[in-house]
């Protein structure tokens, strides 16, 4: 019998990953030469997402919490100057 398909391999932490196998955690790597083509508002870029890649997920949290607070000051700020 020929094998078709074998399984990704898991990283050593992938219970702290979601389960993601290392073909799954490269979905979001990014070369240098793709990064100065990509909008600022490619997810890759997000600070809170690269800090969960790394397996740091107290401080993923911390920091995505950070930035949708930005984020409503954002637009809550944006709805007084609109109603003027």
């Amino acid at each position: 019998m020929k094998e078709m398909w074998t399984a990704p391999s898991y990283p050593e932490n992938h219970q702290m990953m979601y389960g993601f196998n290392n073909f799954s955690l490269q979905l979001n790597l990014m070369p240098d030469q793709l990064r100065d083509k990509l909008p600022p508002t490619d997810s890759r870029l997000r600070g809170d997402v690269k800090i969960w890649e790394s397996g740091q997920i107290d401080n993923s949290t911390d920091e995505k919490n950070r930035i949708e607070l930005n984020q409503r000051k954002r637009k809550k700020l944006l709805k007084e100057l609109l109603k003027d």
